[in-house]
């Protein structure tokens, strides 16, 4: 890997700081789940946590908001804040608030049911949440967090809901069929009309006074001040938006659509949906969100964002990319190389401009384990064969065909532990071809060889033996139950010396925690090194040369000196990390996006943040270029 000198190095983080790469026009790596517009910005959130800035210029800013999906996204009116509702789609339901100008979470709030509603008041002084709970209503400070006033009356669930322009009242819809005002300077309610029930994308247009919203591949246009319906009009999976007083609608399938448009209505007249203009798209999709903002936008499911004017017979274009091969996999190739997966293909890199393509990923695998100088594809939880690629030719061939699908693979020399169908741990030999079986069980989680002739299991404790770590013999097969307490352990590493490390989650009560301990198995002792006051299943843990680099505080990742206990926090990429390497002095941070994040061993600043373009070689952000 090439040096950075000093001096450019002060230059570039001017020009181009690490939080902003012109990557920022790749697209999401899962549906956009939510647009919004200010000040000729357009903004886009994913189900992969991200929130993508596209400004007029036509460059990007880009974030990781979360390690969650994210549903819903608001703007401010005045400041740089915005805010997102995150989810895991189950039982964790998170509205947090950023400072997008300096990305920065400003505070966040948790809660028990889903959230159906989010959106800063017209003057941003307050942020309100609508959610499935009986309340329905949340009311907070948007620039502190503090829970304010709160509607007298319980709603129950709220889908939409917006503020007057004097943050004097506030509208609300509610799926079981009604439409409510109510006072923001007491909570009261000053009037509740009944409406249709069960309608979705509810927007208002025509200043305010009429209210649309979609059923049963119709769409409904309701005046709000009665809660009268006006019109049913057919619509083929329709998409809403309102602008300029206007309501438009997208009706789309496969690649073609509609735009159309439906003006306020006089009185006694009947609203009608007009033809705005046709529009294509360069591929076969869904879209799943939408948006009016001086022009045309739509979120796809694909991951894209498109663009286009409102006028006829003028062209569709993407505004994200596709520049880059999103890297699924990193390791650590006979100490001096990264080896790199993408969809298509291996390649071994030694730095910026040494790259090869070593061969192609046929079998679609999504990951690769380096071992004693041959490379294993795999696909974790998945029952594809997996595949030695052994050098100088890395010609693969298939070694072993799994019957329940792989949880874990792991190597310390010539041998490979193998975790199948959460329940059987087996040692595959390099050297002989040969596999053993070596523990069978349930709800196993993780292994690794301690020395030669110690296989420690990392598991869920409700599962006999009741440890969520233990001790097999490979030799005797001996089940030594180990003293480590937690609902479930995994993500085991070992150090060079005797110890190991992993990631255990405790419960007490309602209370959950993530903790990274180490265990030593030649004194049977463990401790935990690093406590997080939350569930963070996706939690990692690598060991070099004596520093734990783990992101167990989720957003970030922690370096832990094991012999001074002492620990800093790497610089946070706009990508999470989800694996760790050092390679020849530097520490590599495969993020979420593909991409990786350099630093200096030792060092706490980011480096530089390389892609891998369509082509096979690198593009080199930050410092140096």
């Amino acid at each position: 890997m090439k040096k950075i000198s000093p001096p450019v190095l002060a230059v570039i983080i001017f020009l181009i700081p690490l939080s902003a790469f012109p990557q920022g026009l790749q697209k999401h790596l899962g549906p956009v789940s939510a647009l919004a517009g200010k000040d000729g910005r357009v903004f886009s959130a994913g189900e992969d946590g991200f929130v993508i800035e596209w400004n007029p210029q036509g460059t990007g800013k880009k974030y990781q908001i979360s390690e969650l999906q994210i549903k819903l996204l608001a703007l401010h009116p005045a400041r740089e804040d915005i805010a997102v509702y995150e989810t895991d789609g189950f039982s964790l339901h998170r509205v947090s608030v950023w400072d997008w100008g300096t990305l920065t979470r400003k505070y966040e709030k948790t809660f028990p049911t889903a959230i159906t509603a989010l959106g800063f008041t017209k003057k941003g002084s307050y942020l309100a949440a609508g959610s499935a709970a009986v309340q329905g209503v949340f009311f907070f400070n948007a620039a502190t967090g503090a829970s304010v006033r709160n509607l007298s009356a319980q709603t129950g669930v709220v889908s939409f809901i917006e503020s007057s322009d004097t943050e004097g009242s506030c509208v609300i819809y509610s799926p079981s069929g009604y439409i409510g005002y109510y006072d923001l300077g007491n909570g009261r309610q000053r009037a509740k009309l009944p409406c249709e029930p069960d309608l979705s994308q509810i927007v208002l247009f025509g200043n305010n006074l009429f209210l649309a919203g979609c059923r049963g591949g119709e769409l409904f246009v309701l005046l709000a001040t009665t809660g009268e319906t006006l019109a049913r009009i057919p619509a083929r999976n329709p998409l809403l938006s309102s602008s300029g007083g206007r309501l438009y609608v997208a009706e789309f399938s496969a690649r073609t659509g509609t735009l159309k448009y439906v003006d306020p209505p006089t009185t006694g007249v009947i609203p009608q949906a007009r033809p705005a203009r046709q529009f294509t798209l360069p591929e076969r999709t869904a879209l799943s969100s939408f948006l009016v903002a001086g022009g045309m936008y739509a979120g796809a499911a694909s991951g894209n964002v498109y663009a286009a004017s409102l006028a006829p017979d003028t062209p569709v274009s993407a505004v994200t990319g596709e520049d880059y091969q999103t890297i699924l996999d990193l390791a650590l190739f006979d100490g001096g190389s990264a080896c790199v997966l993408t969809a298509a293909s291996v390649f071994l890199s030694g730095g910026e401009d040494d790259i090869r393509k070593i061969a192609d990923n046929t079998g679609g695998h999504r990951n690769l384990l380096c071992a004693n100088g041959s490379i294993l594809l795999w696909s974790v939880n998945t029952k594809k064969p997996l595949v030695l690629l052994e050098s100088p030719q890395f010609k693969g061939r298939t070694i072993y065909t799994p019957a329940n699908s792989v949880t874990s693979l792991r190597s310390s020399g010539t041998r490979v532990v193998i975790v199948e169908g959460n329940s059987r741990v087996s040692l595959y030999s390099l050297d002989t071809g040969k596999m053993s079986q070596v523990y069978t069980g349930t709800g196993v989680q993780d292994a690794i060889l301690a020395g030669r002739d110690e296989l420690i299991i990392a598991k869920t404790s409700a599962d006999n033996p009741r440890s969520p770590l233990i001790s097999v013999g490979v030799r005797t097969q001996e089940t030594v139950r180990l003293p480590l307490s937690g609902e479930i352990a995994f993500s085991l590493t070992a150090a060079e010396g005797a110890a190991v490390y992993g990631v255990t989650i405790s419960a007490s009560g309602n209370a959950r925690r993530t903790s990274i301990f180490s265990y030593n198995p030649e004194t049977q002792t463990n401790q935990a090194l690093l406590t997080f006051p939350d569930e963070n299943v996706d939690a990692f843990t690598a060991v070099y040369g004596g520093i734990l680099y783990t992101n167990v505080a989720r957003t970030t990742v922690t370096a832990y000196n094991t012999a001074s206990r002492s620990q800093v926090r790497l610089d946070r990429p706009p990508a999470l990390s989800r694996k760790i390497l050092v390679i020849k002095n530097h520490v590599a941070s495969l993020g979420t996006d593909g991409g990786i994040t350099w630093y200096e061993e030792g060092g706490t600043a980011a480096e530089s943040r390389w892609y891998l373009k369509r082509g096979g070689s690198w593009d080199v952000f930050g410092p140096g270029i």
